[in-house]
């Protein structure tokens, strides 16, 4: 196995730019899976691995996990603590990377089943849009579809917030979603999660095994096109004196209904 010492290797510095650029990602086709549980995650969906760089302590700690992603690996380099400590996006580095293959999306536009999806409109914190993903592979949700501002889902902080989810969960990226929910409305009933004048109580909505929900922003909601263009709006019952709710956790609980009112 190569060992890595310097912080100015070639290799170190493009798992930097990986880590730090959406187009940097695209471009080269690939992203860094930090950590042993996502390496493994990965590695365990089918997504090839390109390079796996580990400390020392990491070796030691994880040899027999890591068994598996040598065997996945093109490349495989040991690297000092120092480095790893620069790679780190997480607060408690496991010392384990692997450079990764980027998938293709499981959901296009037109690849849609009569199944019971979310919608993602201009969400901005990475950690909301990795709970989703993950509260949607929890409860058997068909797919996400995400507009094409939201965080990338294979930033580092979405992906250590999902667990693993992103590699498992069908995933649409749309640059008009309006237009996709005008495509969508002919199969499916869409709900706009908003406190409109027209908006119905959660519960009296019939979340279907057709149906998509969308959540709007964290500060601004949705957008007026998208409230306009779904065929119904509808709104969480809140006894409290708060306004509204985290947009995950207003995901998670119209996902909770999807599951509850169709038996996923």
């Amino acid at each position: 196995m190569d060992r890595i010492t310097s912080r100015e290797n070639q290799n170190i510095k493009h798992i930097i730019k990986l880590m730090k650029s959406k187009k940097e990602r695209i471009q080269c086709g690939q992203f860094v899976a930090e950590g042993i549980k996502l390496c493994l995650e990965a590695a365990a969906s089918g997504i090839a691995i390109d390079e796996l760089y580990c400390t020392p302590a990491a070796l030691a700690k994880y040899s027999q996990r890591l068994v598996s992603l040598y065997q996945n690996a093109k490349i495989s380099c040991e690297i000092t603590e120092d480095i790893a400590n620069k790679l780190a996006d997480a607060s408690t580095p496991q010392g384990v990377y692997a450079v990764c293959r980027l998938p293709e999306y499981k959901l296009d536009e037109k690849s849609f089943t009569q199944g019971c999806y979310i919608a993602l409109e201009s969400l901005q914190d990475p950690g909301n849009i990795g709970t989703i993903l993950r509260t949607a592979d929890a409860f058997g949700i068909d797919g996400v579809i995400l507009t094409a501002d939201c965080p990338d889902i294979f930033s580092p902080k979405v992906l250590r917030s999902t667990m693993g989810s992103a590699f498992r969960v069908p995933v649409c990226i749309t640059a008009n979603l309006v237009s996709l929910l005008e495509q969508l409305n002919k199969t499916h009933s869409t709900f706009a999660a908003t406190l409109s004048e027209r908006a119905v109580s959660i519960q009296k909505c019939s979340l279907t095994q057709s149906a998509v929900a969308v959540i709007g922003n964290e500060g601004n909601g949705l957008s007026q096109d998208v409230i306009d263009i779904c065929t119904h709006n509808m709104m969480i019952d809140m006894q409290g004196k708060t306004e509204s709710l985290n947009a995950a956790i207003a995901a998670a609980v119209v996902m909770w209904e999807m599951t509850r009112k169709t038996g996923l």
